[in-house]
C-alpha cells in the first residue's frame, strides 16, 4: 500500500466522525480517531519457521519479536524443538502478528506436499525455510511445493556466529571473517543449485546477534513479499536494532502521521467550538509514545540495546534528547505539547473555528491539517535525531561527531 493511498480520508471517515459525534460527543470521536488509526494494524500477520529440530527455530523466533533473555530463550528451545504440532509465538506488543515454529523436516520419509497438508499450508503468509548446516532435498522440495502454492518463502542458514568461532580457532593465523561468511554462502546455494533450486538467495543470520550479518536485507526481502497492509504490520512488529530498521520506521511513522492529520483535518469540519483542539491534544499525546515506541526510544527497547551491544543504559539514555522522549507520563507529554505547539496548535485551531463560517469547512480542514502536521513533524524531527544518536552511539561511539540529521527530512 503506498503512502498516497494510506495518508487519505474519505467521505466515509467524514461520515463517521461526525455520526461518532452526534451519538457520544467528544468520546465518541476520541474514540473514533483511535479506532481508525489503529485499523491498519490488527492486520493478521503469519509467518512460519521450516527446519530441522536443533536449527534454532525458536531462538530465532524469540529473537526476532523480542520475547527474552537469552536464557529464557534456550529454555524455550529445549521445550519446542521436541514439538510435533507448530508452536505459536505471539508479538508483545501485536497479538495479531504470530511467529510459527512447525514441526521438524528431518525424517528419511519425509514428503514436502503431505507436510505441508498437515501443517494447513494456506494459515501461513509467509514461509522461513531454516537450516545450521548446507541445505538438502527436503528443503528444495518444501520451497518447491510453496511456490507451485502461490506463496512466498527465503532460506535462512542460521548459527553463523558458532561457525565463525570454529573458523577462528582452526585458522588462527589467516583468518577472515569476509571468507568464511563467502564460503558458508557459496556452500548453501551450492548445495540448493544441486537439488534444483536456481539461483536461490540465502540470508546468513544469528539468533543471538540478531543485528550482525544479512539480518537488515533479511528484513527487507520479508517485507517486499507481503501485500500493503501486512507489510505495515510486519514493519511495525520488527525491532531498531540497526540504521537500517530505524530507516524503515521513518517511513511507516510518516505514514501514519499523514493519516492522523487527515484524520484530523475532518474533525475540524465538525460544527462545534474547539473540538478538533480537545482531541488533537489528547491524540498526540498517545502518538508520541507510539512514535517513541516504535523509534526504540522507550525503556524496554533502550535495555535490550543496551545488552545486545554490550553499551552501558546510561549512555544510551544520555543521547536522548527531545523533552517528549524524557517525559515520565502522559501528563507530563501533554503538558510539552501544549507548550511547544502553543501558536500553531491552540492559536491555530481557535482560529480555524472563529473562520469556518467564513471559509467553509474545506478550508478549515486543511488548516487543521496543516497546524496538526506542524505540531506532530517538529517532535517526530527531534525524536528521529535521538534514534539515530542511540543506534550511532551503540555502534560505535567515536563516530558521533558526525551529523545526524540524514532521517528527519519529512514533509
Amino acid at each position: 500500500m503506498s503512502e498516497t493511498e494510506e495518508a487519505s480520508i474519505s467521505h466515509e471517515d467524514i461520515r463517521d466522525i461526525r455520526r461518532a459525534f452526534e451519538a457520544g460527543g467528544v468520546p465518541a470521536v476520541m474514540t473514533l480517531l483511535k479506532h481508525k488509526l489503529d485499523e491498519m494494524s490488527k492486520t493478521k500477520l503469519d509467518i512460519a519457521v521450516i527446519g530441522e529440530p536443533t536449527v534454532g527455530k525458536s531462538v530465532f523466533i524469540n529473537s526476532i519479536l523480542q520475547l527474552g533473555k537469552e536464557e529464557d530463550i534456550c529454555t524455550n528451545l529445549r521445550t519446542s524443538e521436541t514439538n510435533k504440532l507448530p508452536s505459536a509465538y505471539c508479538h508483545p506488543k501485536f497479538n495479531n502478528v504470530k511467529f510459527w515454529d512447525l514441526p521438524g523436516i528431518g525424517s528419511p520419509n519425509f514428503a514436502a506436499v503431505s507436510y505441508l497438508r498437515k501443517i494447513r499450508f494456506h494459515y501461513y503468509d509467509l514461509f522461513i525455510i531454516m537450516s545450521s548446516n548446507v541445505f538438502n532435498i527436503h528443503h528444495a522440495n518444501l520451497a518447491m511445493e510453496i511456490k507451485k502454492r502461490g506463496r512466498s518463502f527465503c532460506f535462512v542458514r542460521s548459527k553463523v556466529d558458532a561457525d565463525l568461532l570454529v573458523a577462528k580457532a582452526y585458522r588462527q593465523y589467516d583468518y577472515n571473517e569476509w571468507k568464511v561468511l563467502q564460503e558458508i554462502r557459496n556452500n548453501c546455494i551450492g548445495s540448493l543449485q544441486k537439488v534444483g533450486i536456481y539461483l536461490p538467495t540465502v540470508f546468513l543470520l544469528s539468533s543471538f546477534q540478531l543485528e550482525k550479518f544479512d539480518f537488515p536485507v533479511f528484513c527487507n526481502a520479508l517485507l517486499q513479499e507481503l501485500p500493503g497492509n501486512k507489510q505495515y504490520v510486519l514493519l511495525l512488529a520488527l525491532p531498531v536494532v540497526t540504521l537500517s530498521s530505524l530507516e524503515g520506521k521513518k517511513k511507516l511513522l510518516k505514514t501514519r502521521l499523514h493519516h492522523l492529520c487527515f484524520l484530523s483535518s475532518a474533525v475540524a469540519t465538525l460544527p462545534t467550538s474547539g473540538l478538533s483542539v480537545v482531541v488533537d491534544i489528547n491524540i498526540l499525546v498517545r502518538e508520541v509514545q507510539i512514535y517513541c515506541t516504535q523509534l526504540g526510544l522507550d525503556d524496554a527497547s533502550l535495555s535490550r540495546l543496551s545488552q545486545m551491544y554490550s553499551k552501558p543504559l546510561h549512555t544510551l539514555k544520555a543521547m536522548i534528547k527531545c523533552p517528549e522522549a524524557k517525559a515520565s507520563s502522559a501528563h507530563e507529554i501533554k503538558e510539552l505539547l501544549l507548550t511547544r505547539a502553543e501558536a500553531t496548535l491552540l492559536l491555530g485551531e481557535e482560529f480555524v473555528t472563529q473562520l469556518m463560517p467564513v471559509v467553509g469547512p474545506a478550508i478549515a480542514g486543511s488548516m487543521s491539517f496543516y497546524a496538526t502536521h506542524k505540531a506532530l513533524n517538529e517532535i517526530l524531527n527531534d525524536l528521529l535525531v535521538d534514534a539515530e544518536h542511540v543506534i550511532l552511539t551503540a555502534l560505535k561511539p567515536e563516530r558521533l561527531s558526525g551529523s545526524f540529521n540524514r532521517l528527519v527530512n519529512i514533509t
